[in-house]
């Protein structure tokens, strides 16, 4: 068993805060201690810090009732966006997010020579210095960053840095990495809202951990591939009745091809949460990664 860090904890706790304001802006404190089940303490500190940062701002209510006018908390109107980053073999895109994960912009290049230079002359050209405040980086199974690097000139000296290294001095904020497929689904763990989840991936090997209250727990392979290897109602029971035993909240299924989630899926109407794990999903992952991250990474 793995048990989390009071470190990780704090950062799981940040995000569930975070994601809350997302969902809900013009929440108030109480609402929000009252939403993500945590001390009211926890959240006045995640909060005050989160003001001091300048990433959220609190407003006064302007409905008053008796007593103090209520106040309410949102994303900061102001803030820079994010640029992520997607790296396939021989085309890169890249898409601007507001704060409030809405999608400002897209673009794509072709990059036949795969040139890790081509690349962060390109990406220089589209956003100026200062435009963005995060950068994410998603790269996908075809791709290794470690063969995009680039020669980088600070204006003194010539050097052969990283792409990710090169972004994060030119535009001196954070740079988040995250390769697709399986990664994916340990930061989805991560960011698990509850604390009593059932996380199953299933691509040639099937493996599955679950998240109950503070510890990561391993599931068997052999007890998995025996369930996977039965039919879907089959499948339901089994999981269904894991769910019973360990008082689980939910049961995630992700499917790292189209395959594996074209025979599964219909799992969706049995009481089981069925994904496929593509670009979007792995995009959206990265988006609340790069929320977590501070200014100064």
């Amino acid at each position: 068993m793995k048990h989390l860090k009071i470190e990780e904890i704090r950062k799981q706790n940040k995000h569930l805060l975070k994601e809350t304001i997302h969902h809900h802006p013009g929440i108030s404190r109480i609402e929000l201690s009252k939403l993500v089940d945590l001390a009211p303490s926890t959240v006045t500190e995640i909060v005050n810090e989160l003001l001091e940062d300048g990433i959220l701002q609190e407003k006064k209510s302007a409905i008053q009732r008796k007593g103090r006018p209520a106040k309410k908390l949102y994303f900061q109107d102001n803030s820079l966006p994010y640029l992520l980053i997607e790296f396939r073999a021989k085309i890169i895109y890249t898409y601007v997010y507001s704060l409030n994960h809405e999608l400002l912009e897209s673009r794509n290049f072709y990059n036949q020579e795969n040139d890790g230079s081509l690349i962060f002359e390109w990406v220089k050209d589209m956003f100026p210095k200062n435009c963005v405040s995060k950068i994410g980086l998603l790269v996908h199974d075809d791709t290794q960053l470690s063969d995009l690097n680039v020669l980088y000139d600070t204006g003194y000296v010539s050097q052969i840095l990283t792409i990710r290294d090169a972004l994060k001095d030119y535009y001196h904020c954070p740079v988040e990495e995250q390769v697709s497929g399986l990664t994916t689904l340990s930061e989805l763990m991560a960011l698990s809202l509850h604390k009593q989840d059932a996380f199953i991936c299933v691509s040639k090997k099937i493996e599955g951990k679950i998240l109950l209250e503070n510890e990561v727990i391993p599931l068997n392979r052999d007890y998995l591939s025996e369930i996977f290897n039965s039919n879907l109602e089959v499948i339901a029971t089994q999981l269904n009745q894991l769910r019973r035993f360990l008082n689980l909240k939910n049961i995630f299924i992700y499917c790292l091809n189209e395959k594996s989630f074209g025979r599964y899926m219909d799992l969706n109407s049995l009481s089981i949460t069925v994904y496929q794990v593509n670009s979007s999903l792995s995009r959206q992952v990265l988006f609340h990664k790069m929320l977590l991250i501070g200014t100064n990474g």
